[in-house]
Formats: C-alpha cells, structure tokens, sequence
C-alpha cells in the first residue's frame, strides 16, 4: 500500500505514519514510517510506502519538532492498493481525519497549528470511522 500526502510544511520536522492491522489497537515503532521535512511554503509530496501486502485498519497521523511549533496545509491525498485508490479531495481532510487537542484545526483553510496544552506536546491526527470503512469497502 502506498498513501501519498499533499501538504505545505512551515516548519522542519519528522512525520510519522502509524498504521493498525486487523485487531491492533496500539500504535508500535514496528507499524510506522516516519519522514524527514524541511519546513517549505511550496507543496510538498509525503510518500508512505507500505509492505506490499499491508492494508492496515486504522491510520494515524503523528507530528511534533524541537520548536514545538507547526503549520500545515492539507492539499490532497491518495491511498493505493493493488491497482484500487481512494482519493482525498483537497478540502477534505477533516472529514477523514480527527485532531488531538494538540492541534488547532481551520477547516475552512485546511490549515492544522500545533499547540502545547500544560506543558505538553503531542500533536496526532486519528483517522475516522468513514475513512476507516472507505478503506475496508474500496480496498478489501
């Protein structure tokens, strides 16, 4: 599976794709891949490229830098599997995504500002039921 992400990137940073398969629930270093970003006011293309044979169940988004301190502008997105796709229109991201509190979230602007919250930081986008049961519909 390959999920190719679409984003404008303020700051360097390290974003890493988590993943559950079956009936995991929680996240592991073995079910992730992480990506080095140099922050850019250009488009940016995220790659996570998936063992051939994993379609996972759950999908989460995880950020944070040194800075504490983020922006970034969701375009579009592209999960594929075995010649099926399901396509996130720029504009839609929230829809298939929930923000931690860690996370101020612009739907109009498709635009996530990471925040600390007492002290701490750890800002997380979980995918939503409908996502999950896209990919289970279209990919399965």
């Amino acid at each position: 599976m390959c999920i190719r992400d679409s984003a404008i990137i303020e700051n360097n940073d390290t974003i890493t794709l988590y993943y559950l398969e079956g009936e995991e629930i929680n996240i592991t270093k073995e079910n992730s891949i992480p990506i080095e970003i140099i922050g850019s006011d250009v488009q940016q293309t995220l790659d996570f490229k998936l063992d051939e044979d994993v379609l996972p169940t759950r999908l989460i988004i995880k950020y944070g830098n040194d800075d504490k301190r983020q922006k970034i502008k969701f375009l579009d997105s592209k999960l594929e599997y075995q010649g099926k796709e399901i396509v996130i229109k720029n504009g839609m991201f929230y829809q298939f995504f929930i923000p931690n509190e860690y996370i101020d979230f612009n739907q109009a602007e498709q635009i996530a500002i990471s925040t600390k919250k007492n002290g701490d930081y750890n800002p997380i986008f979980f995918s939503r039921k409908i996502l999950e049961d896209k990919i289970d519909y279209t990919l399965y």
